[in-house]
């Protein structure tokens, strides 16, 4: 996933299974960029950067990130924090990002890197965790179609998800961690 606003680039890559995944978001700005690492299993959430970015993106206090951050922690799922930072993080937490309501509509097909994709245009449903804001869908045209794109703008911003590696094996493992957020 790419986004860009206000001078700021978040770049996230992640592994989505279908019970696990691992996520790496870089935010850059002013030519400095800072990258928090995150990883999901068994139902347990994993974060790992430093005290900048558990600032500016997961929005930590100071004292949190100051203790927190250059290590491993949990983030248990009785915290605030647990449902925002696991979003994404599984096959069906990322397709639940992509939320068009019954204002969808149908484009032409279309060429996308190389691939024929059907297109649906729409407006996302608004939830607690994000605004509603136009999406687009781009979905293989082939016998079992899967995703293969969604841009998504909200107030100025652009955000494009790529979706790859279908059916691709991961294997995701616990790091050792001996603090969690409370």
């Amino acid at each position: 996933t790419t986004a860009k606003m206000s001078g700021l680039k978040i770049l996230q890559v992640t592994d989505a299974g279908r019970n696990s995944g691992r996520q790496s978001i870089t935010l850059t700005k002013l030519g400095y960029a800072n990258t928090v690492k995150v990883v999901f299993v068994a139902g347990r959430l994993y974060v790992k950067g430093d005290a900048s970015i558990l600032t500016s993106y997961l929005g930590l206090s100071q004292a949190n990130a100051n203790e927190l951050g250059g290590q491993w922690f949990g983030i248990p799922k009785s915290s605030g924090y647990y449902a925002q930072v696991a979003a994404g993080l599984t096959i069906s937490t990322g397709m639940a990002e992509v939320t068009m309501t019954s204002s969808v509509t149908n484009a032409p097909t279309v060429k996308l890197d190389g691939v024929q994709v059907d297109v649906l245009k729409g407006t996302s449903v608004k939830t607690s965790l994000q605004p509603s804001f136009k999406e687009t869908l781009y979905t293989s045209t082939a016998r079992k179609p899967l995703p293969v794109e969604v841009t998504q703008t909200v107030q100025g911003s652009l955000g494009t998800i790529s979706f790859s590696d279908w059916n691709e094996k991961i294997d995701v493992t616990a790091p050792k961690v001996t603090l969690h957020l409370n």
